[in-house]
Parts: structure tokens; sequence; C-alpha cells
């Protein structure tokens, strides 16, 4: 009689996706730390409000998905 142990842990480099969701993981994060230093010189330099815009965008996006996909990961 043959059967799969169920309980045994799977590795995490099994499955294929796994290293591009790591990547997409540390992208989203750069992004984020270069729209809020890109905020911070826009702030420091008293540049117009397009910069201010386009990195807050930037900001609230990136970390939207990171939130998104961290509390799938969770589920």
């Amino acid at each position: 009689m043959t059967y799969s142990d169920l309980h045994r842990p799977v590795a995490a480099d099994s499955s294929p996706a796994a290293g591009r969701t790591d990547v997409l993981r540390i992208v989203l994060w750069v992004v984020l730390a270069v729209s809020a230093i890109g905020n911070t010189v826009a702030s420091i330099t008293d540049a117009g409000t397009v910069p201010h815009l386009v990195f807050g965008a930037l900001s609230a996006v990136s970390a939207i998905i990171l939130g998104v996909r961290f509390l799938r990961a969770r589920r």
C-alpha cells in the first residue's frame, strides 16, 4: 500500500513561481523606497506639484500591491 506523506514540509524552491514572486516583491520595495526618496528630494528642492503627485502615486500603488500580496499570502 502506498500513500503520500501529507505532513512533510515542501521545500520553498520546489515551485517554479517562487523565484518570480520574490523578484516582484523586491522590485515593489525598491519602487516604494525610490518614490519616497524622490518625494523627499522634491520637497527639499521646492519642486512643483507634478513630481509630488507622481512620486506619491508610485508610493501608494506599490504599497497597496505589497499589502494585497501580504494579505493573500496569509490565507
